[in-house]
């Protein structure tokens, strides 16, 4: 009789030690969960700077080609320009740049002037395409940039970044640079 009562303070304490085990490995994972997912919102927080000041870069490097192309036009007898050496003032080294699009002038009619790629430059109208229209009806815009669009020479995604071209003469148009995804 008497071992029945040790043999019961024997088991009481085996489970008391084997809550207390459970409890403590529970309360280990609990705290490594929490470390794990604090860790994770870090690491996701910092993956989102480092794209958002990615991204804010490039765009400034695709509106600067855009504001250069367009001081380029004021170049005295840009037109007269063999074309070589006129695309050199307009778009610089853009065609070598890999990650540069594209980079068309366009007339007031959405044809196409000047085009960074192609001498001479393509015979193409946009002007039924939003990234003219918006800047044909909104005189002021400043830099727009379009949602993605599939390229209908290449079937590229892409975005366009463009501006309004104004001059002192009404010789307006558009600057427009196609950027593949």
């Amino acid at each position: 009789r008497s071992s029945r009562p040790i043999s019961l303070i024997a088991l009481a304490g085996a489970v008391a030690a084997i809550l207390g085990v459970v409890a403590l490995a529970a309360s280990t994972i609990w705290d490594s969960h929490r470390e794990t997912k604090a860790h994770a919102i870090q690491t996701m927080q910092n993956l989102v700077a480092a794209l958002d000041h990615d991204i804010e870069r490039n765009i400034q490097i695709y509106d600067l080609a855009l504001e250069s192309t367009i001081d380029g036009l004021k170049t005295p007898g840009l037109a007269r320009m063999a074309p070589p050496i006129r695309n050199r003032i307009l778009f610089g080294g853009a065609p070598a740049v890999q990650d540069l699009g594209t980079i068309f002038v366009l007339d007031r009619a959405g044809r196409v002037l000047y085009h960074s790629r192609a001498l001479p430059p393509q015979r193409q109208n946009f002007a039924g395409l939003e990234t003219f229209t918006v800047h044909r009806d909104h005189k002021g815009l400043g830099l727009y940039v379009s949602g993605p669009f599939r390229n209908t020479g290449n079937r590229i995604w892409s975005m366009s970044f463009s501006r309004r071209i104004d001059r002192p003469d009404g010789r307006d148009g558009i600057a427009s640079e196609d950027v593949p995804l």
